[in-house]
């Protein structure tokens, strides 16, 4: 909800740099709304930009707190790797590399960029988990598990009513991965409530 408004708010924008300065101001940075709507600011970024990756990083980037210049970015990589390639495209994704554009980031941002990956692979894949869990092991070194938080994200994103399910999936990983897988889809949960409080009673079941 929070990313479609501030998408139609950077539609009357004038100066899109001065505007993402003052659009989170009436919530703290630390809090859930606060970082839903700096997330929501990269989303933004991308559908003014047409898409333009790296142009609505660079924009992100003038945010001076930390926390905000990271949830910014988060939404931008979130964006790219869910667009819809007939009616808004990206020049930023690659079926015959459903990595990229990851390789090609600055440090700073490659988490970022690996967590979302999986989304894409999955459209191309129709959802195949167990393939997708596979494919992570081939991501970048140093980039494996976040590359499987982002595949049990998004199972857990797309069968919300059942978490056996996706635990079954987590499992199916070599040991050493399966809490990566297990703690993408326990941050999706919190996400998708807002609250922690739903999360250990998931854990409870």
């Amino acid at each position: 909800y929070l990313h479609g408004v501030i998408e139609s708010h950077f539609a009357l924008s004038t100066n899109i740099s001065d505007t993402i300065q003052t659009v989170c101001d009436k919530y703290n940075v630390k809090s859930f709304t606060g970082w839903q709507c700096y997330h929501g600011v990269g989303h933004g970024l991308m559908f003014f930009n047409n898409n333009d990756l790296p142009k609505s990083i660079t924009i992100c980037e003038t945010y001076k707190n930390g926390l905000a210049k990271s949830s910014c970015v988060n939404g931008v990589f979130m964006e790219n790797f869910n667009t819809d390639q007939k009616l808004h495209s990206s020049k930023f994704l690659k079926t015959e590399d459903s990595f990229y554009p990851c390789k090609e980031q600055s440090e700073e941002n490659k988490k970022d960029c690996y967590v979302y990956a999986p989304v894409y692979y999955l459209t191309l894949k129709n959802n195949n988990y167990l393939d997708a869990l596979n494919w992570c092991k081939t991501a970048e070194k140093g980039y494996v598990s976040v590359c499987l938080s982002g595949v049990g994200s998004q199972a857990i994103k797309e069968n919300i009513n059942n978490p056996k399910f996706v635990e079954k999936i987590c499992m199916s990983v070599d040991k050493e991965y399966v809490s990566s897988c297990i703690s993408g889809m326990v941050i999706l949960y919190i996400n998708h409530f807002g609250s922690t409080k739903k999360a250990q009673e998931l854990c409870g079941k």
